[in-house]
């Protein structure tokens, strides 16, 4: 149960991201939230679920979740369950993933400049054509 609510969390947490990018276009934005809606029945059972087995744990049970506490995890490590299990791996950090956004978005950027540069010889060549 536990991990398949954090398989649940990480999911939810890394479309939010993909939707809040700025490449994202409407359509996928709309698709996005859509699915994100469609699988909260599902993560509400897998709450309830984990809180059951958690509370039937001995002879220290584990902490309990709400499903409020899974909406609001803006980030893998505001998740109190996976602080421990995932909060030391690179990818849960927020710092590192926004590294991974920006070094995506530069290399999009140097992508852009390659397109522009072709793009501005055949300009050139089409205006040495026309005169």
């Amino acid at each position: 149960a536990l991990h398949e609510l954090e398989v649940a969390v990480i999911s939810r947490v890394l479309e939010l991201e993909k939707m809040n990018m700025r490449d994202t276009g409407y359509k996928m934005r709309k698709y996005i939230a859509r699915e994100i809606g469609r699988r909260t029945g599902a993560v509400k059972k897998l709450v309830d679920k984990y809180n059951q087995l958690a509370s039937a744990v001995r002879p220290r049970p584990r902490p309990t979740v709400t499903y409020e506490q899974v909406i609001d995890a803006a980030y893998l490590a505001d998740f109190p369950l996976l602080r421990y299990e995932t909060g030391d791996a690179a990818w849960a950090q927020p710092l590192f993933r926004q590294m991974t956004r920006a070094w995506a978005e530069q290399q999009r950027a140097e992508e852009e400049l390659i397109r522009v540069r072709i793009e501005s010889i055949r300009l050139r060549t089409w205006i040495r054509d026309e005169e």
